[in-house]
């Protein structure tokens, strides 16, 4: 489930690059999509490529009958792929079901490597991790799933002013402009890994770190 992009696709059965198949270190057993093995399967003559900020995936079009927490699709338009980039090959994944807006679909089609992460719960409440009273503020664009902040801090460092943030689960990283970086650096010691191209902290002493508070609405 990915909220920064809009594509739906699956691996092409026939696709044996050990992207598609799966490196053992990913301990999962992949499902490929068979296209004989549906009687309403259609392949459409139009290819597609797509970009992630983790690597390339190729395929090709297709439309078939897609079933998804008992609602049935007919023809739905998705992709097949054939080629994927070596990292995908470390995922414990099937494809990509892209929850983003048509407008960031590539060709109009709409439809971590582990460790604690967030947490995003679809069309139910996460008793566990949220309190009982819930604001909504509005999507300030139909791209990505953006809105607006009104601010953060972290010790001393703080900021009032307004700024868009985009909500991904197809990343594990935050992202934010250089100065807002650089404070949470001198806050945490944070070191800089010139190989990922990204600060990082030690996991064992996270508990000892300033927090670093976000305001929305």
């Amino acid at each position: 489930m990915d909220t920064g992009s809009s594509n739906l696709w699956g691996i092409d059965n026939n696709c044996d690059l050990d992207a598609c198949n799966g490196y053992p270190i990913s301990d999962y057993t992949r499902h490929k999509f068979i296209t004989n093995a549906s009687s309403t399967f259609h392949a459409e003559a139009k290819s597609y490529e797509i970009q992630y900020g983790s690597g390339l995936c190729v395929g090709y079009l297709v439309t078939d009958t897609i079933s998804f927490a008992g609602i049935n699709i007919s023809k739905l338009e998705f992709g097949v792929t054939t080629y994927l980039d070596d990292v995908f090959g470390y995922w414990p994944m099937d494809g990509i079901f892209g929850l983003g807006w048509p407008s960031i679909a590539v060709d109009n089609v709409n439809i971590s490597e582990g460790g604690d992460a967030g947490v995003i719960t679809f069309g139910g409440f996460d008793d566990d991790h949220c309190e009982s009273d819930v604001d909504y503020v509005p999507l300030s664009a139909e791209t990505y799933w953006q809105f607006t902040i009104d601010g953060y801090s972290i010790c001393s460092h703080k900021c009032q002013k307004k700024a868009q943030a985009i909500s991904d689960t197809g990343t594990s990283w935050i992202g934010a402009p250089q100065q807002v970086i650089d404070n949470v650096v001198d806050a945490t010691g944070a070191d800089y890994d010139f190989f990922q191209d990204i600060y990082t902290v030690p996991c064992n002493n996270m508990d000892t770190f300033p927090p670093f508070n976000v305001t929305i609405n």
